[in-house]
């Protein structure tokens, strides 16, 4: 399977149920730049936007969230100073969850953004993801 963005073939993942295709954030970054794909993804971590919405999953999907620990996370997004690796996301909120478990959650983010842009309002955008 092939999604197009900016004009160029970028290769995606097919989840189990087949239905619906999704775009790989790891093919993106590696389109982006190909000789550092991981500074790519940590720059989208820093992004407040990117942490919330990575909260409310958590928040819904996983009853030993630690909300203490988002909430710092959160207030520091986007400062120069902050960073954050999906492994440090992992030991943080979801010391359960393996690598699989979080590429899914990164194609959901792609997902939410594309039902942002259809102005989708947050409660019927939680109900399609």
């Amino acid at each position: 399977m092939k999604n197009r963005a900016a004009g160029k073939a970028i290769s995606g993942v097919m989840p189990p149920d087949q239905q619906n295709d999704y775009i790989s954030l790891t093919d993106l970054a590696k389109y982006r730049n190909s000789d550092d794909p991981a500074g790519v993804i940590a720059n989208w971590m820093r992004n407040r936007n990117t942490i919330e919405f990575l909260g409310l999953w958590e928040e819904l999907n996983n009853p030993n969230f630690n909300l203490l620990e988002f909430e710092e996370f959160k207030y520091s997004a986007g400062e120069n100073t902050f960073t954050l690796s999906p492994q440090k996301w992992i030991a943080s909120m979801r010391d359960f969850a393996s690598v699989e478990q979080f590429i899914i959650l990164v194609n959901l983010e792609s997902m939410n953004a594309d039902l942002i842009r259809q102005r989708l309002p947050p409660q019927d955008r939680i109900q399609k993801l």
